[in-house]
């Protein structure tokens, strides 16, 4: 936040972003779906299905990923700051290793139909809850609703 400056360029500080994020009550959609599908894929306990469960978050987020990482690396450059998130840099080296382990152990496990079933599941209710909280945030940019104070 610091970084980017964002508190001079929107005129919005860390603190009331937070406040706009938990509090708002036009942020309860967004909530809620993060729950929703946060619960419904942890409440399994079946290793396999809470690896896909991890992989679908992921995957969710690699596509915004690839993009805003591209502008992030930009920015750094110009800049001379460190935006380690933005850029994809979301674990230490110790932290990859351990997840390609991970990786390469659960991807040459079989499913079982009702595991393939499960998968799709979940799989279904984030997607259409990351597509209902695209399509709120779509109706504040249309409307202007974020816009510098």
């Amino acid at each position: 936040w610091k970084s980017l400056q964002l508190d001079d360029m929107l005129r919005w500080s860390a603190s009331d972003t937070l406040e706009f994020i938990f509090l708002n009550s036009d942020m309860d959609m967004h909530r809620e779906n993060i729950v929703k599908f946060s619960l419904f894929g942890l409440k399994h306990r079946d290793p396999v299905i809470r690896f896909w469960f991890m992989m679908i978050l992921e995957l969710s987020g690699k596509e915004f990923f690839s993009h805003v990482g591209d502008i992030a690396l930009q920015v750094e450059s110009k800049y001379n700051i460190y935006l380690p998130y933005l850029c994809g840099r979301h674990a230490t080296e110790n932290e990859h290793e351990a997840y390609n382990n991970m990786y390469e152990h659960f991807m040459v496990k079989e499913l079982s139909p009702e595991q393939s079933d499960l998968i799709i599941q979940i799989t279904d209710m984030v997607m259409r809850s990351l597509l209902n909280n695209l399509d709120i945030s779509y109706r504040y940019v249309v409307n202007n609703l974020l816009a510098a104070r």
